[in-house]
């Protein structure tokens, strides 16, 4: 009986030990094969990122790149820090922008959803999921911003007690020192979208990408993982292409051409 039980825990110990092998054995041949199907594909995988977007509610760039940003999400590890950068306080001088015409009206009613977007922010909603409430219906369903659809969102998002934060200056200090936080990134060349790449210690910013419509899913992922590579890289500096003709130059869809 007892070689009997010795045998039984030999063969026990025998079988556990194969099952790690093996176990080993296709952690090592899967890995392997992922590196097999990126290096023919021509893929370099940039996950595990945390990047910065500053953007304007009214800015039809900063919409399209969040939108790149948040398909890209889908298959890589991004996490995103939502910096507000207001058109309107950067054409008034540092104090919200009156209102003379439609593109500095779109501004102007873009800050007050900047101030409600900070204030839910500070109460620990989301900055993105507010930011696309407010952009599905000002670029998707083509509703200009107003104290209607101010309502409409805070009301989907069950946060209707920040209502008074769109008339109220009380975070506009907090605005103005995001912009020069990107100006200290960007220099002379300030205006959104800009993406902060945020690796270790280092910020390093960049304006755009502009793009002219949002890529699907799979699209996203090979421009991040080409943007993310370059703009990560010490040496690269600049890529310039020129502007379009304006026949070629199709506008993004929204109320204001502005970026």
């Amino acid at each position: 009986t007892r070689d009997l039980i010795l045998t039984m825990d030999a063969l026990y110990q025998l079988s556990y030990r194969g099952i790690q092998y093996y176990g080993l054995l296709y952690m090592i041949l899967q890995q392997n094969a992922n590196l097999c199907e990126s290096r023919l594909s021509g893929a370099i995988i940039i996950s595990d990122m945390d990047i910065g977007l500053y953007y304007d509610p009214s800015s039809p760039h900063s919409w399209v790149t969040s939108r790149w940003l948040v398909e890209a999400m889908k298959q890589r590890e991004i996490y995103i820090r939502w910096y507000p950068f207001s058109l309107s306080l950067l054409y008034g001088g540092g104090v919200a922008e009156q209102p003379h015409d439609q593109a500095s009206q779109d501004r102007y009613e873009a800050h007050r959803v900047l101030r409600v977007i900070e204030a839910a922010g500070l109460g620990g909603a989301n900055r993105g999921d507010v930011y696309t409430a407010f952009g599905y219906e000002y670029f998707v369903k083509n509703r200009a911003y107003s104290d209607e659809v101010i309502d409409d969102v805070l009301k989907e998002l069950h946060l209707e007690r920040l209502r008074d934060a769109a008339d109220s200056s009380a975070l506009d200090a907090d605005l103005n020192a995001s912009i020069r936080e990107a100006a200290s990134l960007l220099g002379d060349r300030l205006n959104v979208p800009m993406i902060v790449f945020e690796v270790g210690q280092k910020r390093i910013g960049y304006f755009g990408p502009i793009l002219n419509a949002v890529p699907n899913t799979e699209a996203s992922v090979r421009l991040w993982d080409s943007i993310a590579t370059l703009s990560t890289t010490a040496e690269f500096y600049e890529l310039v292409r020129p502007l379009p003709k304006p026949a070629d130059n199709t506008p993004i869809a929204g109320h204001s051409q502005q970026s």
